[in-house]
């Protein structure tokens, strides 16, 4: 894949830039103008190059320029090159370049309630030293000539191939080895040959669909004992395993697996690109639990705005209660689910502590019937 030359200036003599970033459903965004209109954008250092919405890219009638098959977790797609005429990201202007254009709007839409309007990949983020600290919510962009590292953290090398980062990592010690680093990966993944050569999927854990570009596949969200990164050692880590063998980036044998949010949101990592390493350090959120749902429901946003169930856990509060895949939301503890808020906010509530009940009113078919779900940690 061919990238055009992209300019790009820190306003001022400012040799670092700050922007601020909201944490949603275990992935970056932050807010980027093309053309004078702002949007969100995911921030993704496993993205191998930036993408725009098919459907924003055409309403900014940006020119086609050749034809791609862009790779996702679970498989391959085909999309378009487009000429993007520069944007705009705190202080930093990017100048014109060539962005891959994929309808991935519909895709996040549908999985987080947001509306995406494009990602910034390894064009955007090789050209920095980029520091992402979870606690805080920031991101600081730094020009690499100007850079010196000062914190405490550990140093780790960065080994690339397709344009993603790669580094060392340890699950239970003996699952250890190179592990995609990838900030656009809500739950940290073992690989489809890993899963095979360690008889993975005879691990307990808690079933759901789970996938990206490419299409959705079933897996299973497993507590492993510890992990380890940069020598810092994390306590019963949620990483997932998948429980059917496909294509797409999940299939890559080099890798053991994908190290997502579930792990990286217990540091502050300091990404420098061009020295092809990054800084690890604990933030506040070290060895707190990663928050998970406890109500074993996968919903997302329904074609017409509201909430349904794509898949219910077995097992769970949610199958014992009798609910389907198919279920349309309609409230929560008597509360419409406008009023709550829409998606994101109905999951806060499936998170909340073990014992709280919630009562679940859905729209099955023609008819509405209640439900209540005693909330549990699935994974204890």
């Amino acid at each position: 894949m061919k990238y055009l030359l992209v300019v790009l200036a820190l306003a001022g003599a400012a040799l670092s830039s700050e922007v601020r970033f909201q944490f949603i459903e275990n992935h970056i965004y932050v807010p980027v103008s093309v053309n004078g209109q702002e949007r969100l954008w995911v921030f993704d250092t496993g993205a191998g190059a930036s993408v725009i919405d098919a459907a924003f890219a055409q309403e900014l009638d940006l020119k086609t320029v050749g034809e791609v098959q862009a790779m996702g977790a679970s498989g391959t797609v085909p999309a378009k090159f487009v000429e993007v005429p520069g944007f705009v990201l705190g202080d930093i202007n990017q100048g014109e370049q060539t962005m891959v254009a994929l309808d991935i709007a519909t895709l996040l839409r549908g999985r987080s309630g947001i509306e995406v309007a494009g990602i910034l990949g390894f064009d955007f983020v090789s050209q920095f030293v980029t520091r992402v600290d979870f606690a805080n919510a920031t991101l600081t962009f730094t020009r690499p000539d100007e850079f010196e590292y000062q914190g405490t953290g550990h140093e780790l090398a960065m080994i690339f191939a397709n344009n993603i980062p790669a580094v060392e990592f340890a699950v239970e010690d003996s699952l250890g080895g190179l592990w995609r680093l990838d900030l656009g990966a809500a739950v940290s993944v073992f690989h489809h040959p890993a899963v095979a050569a360690h008889n993975l999927t005879d691990r307990p854990g808690v079933e759901l669909l789970a996938g990206g570009i490419g299409g959705l596949a079933l897996n299973r969200i497993v507590r492993f004992a510890s992990a380890e990164l940069a020598g810092y050692r994390l306590e019963r880590p949620l990483v997932m395993v998948p429980l059917e063998p496909g294509p797409g980036a999940l299939a890559n044998g080099r890798y053991m697996g994908t190290l997502g949010s579930s792990v990286l949101y217990n540091f502050i990592l300091t990404m420098d690109y061009p020295g092809s390493r990054v800084f690890v350090e604990p933030n506040e959120n070290f060895g707190q639990r990663f928050p998970f749902d406890r109500s074993g429901l996968q919903l997302e946003r329904a074609e017409s705005g509201g909430v349904s169930v794509r898949y219910v856990s077995p097992g769970t509060p949610a199958a014992e209660s009798g609910l389907a895949a198919g279920d349309e939301v309609v409230a929560v503890d008597g509360q419409a689910v406008e009023e709550i808020g829409g998606l994101v906010q109905v999951r806060d509530l499936l998170r909340d502590e073990p014992g709280t009940s919630r009562g679940v009113l859905v729209r099955r078919g023609e008819k509405e019937r209640e439900f209540e779900i005693t909330l549990r940690d699935l994974f204890d």
